[in-house]
């Protein structure tokens, strides 16, 4: 019984937003007011995103990321898996998310290498205690 409340819920609760679209192999963003949208969705009031970007993540996901820097907030870079759908780039919850923070770092960043996502710090003036902190979670709606 509770299991299927519980799976019940989470049906309702999906949600789909139209990022971009992928022609001739090139992904683009189509609807960037959605895609800042959806980059500070459980953050502050305040957040300020900037430099969207789709990053591809081949290997075991093939799946596109949609990545932005985040100000004004406690973390300072988020990143969103998004779905294709035929041609069309679909941010669609549940989904995972990735955002970084920094210790001693001002503006971490995130980076995908060998089809992993890492957290770096692009700061001026890195000490050697400098680390920026990756969190990942599966968020449920958008």
């Amino acid at each position: 019984m509770i299991l299927c409340l519980a799976s019940v819920f989470i049906m309702a609760q999906q949600s789909q937003v139209v990022i971009g679209e992928v022609r001739n192999g090139v992904a683009t963003i189509t609807k960037s007011s959605e895609a800042v949208r959806v980059l500070k969705g459980g953050l502050s009031s305040s957040a300020q995103i900037s430099n969207l970007k789709l990053e591809w993540v081949g290997g075991a996901e093939n799946r596109y990321y949609l990545v932005g820097n985040v100000a004004g907030d406690y973390i300072s870079a988020k990143a969103i898996s998004l779905t294709q759908e035929g041609g069309v780039l679909l941010a669609i919850g549940p989904g995972v998310e990735i955002t970084c923070t920094g210790y001693k770092c001002s503006s971490c960043r995130i980076e995908f290498q060998n089809w992993k996502p890492n957290c770096v710090c692009d700061a001026s003036m890195i000490y050697s205690d400098t680390r920026c902190d990756m969190i990942s979670k599966v968020v449920i709606g958008f």
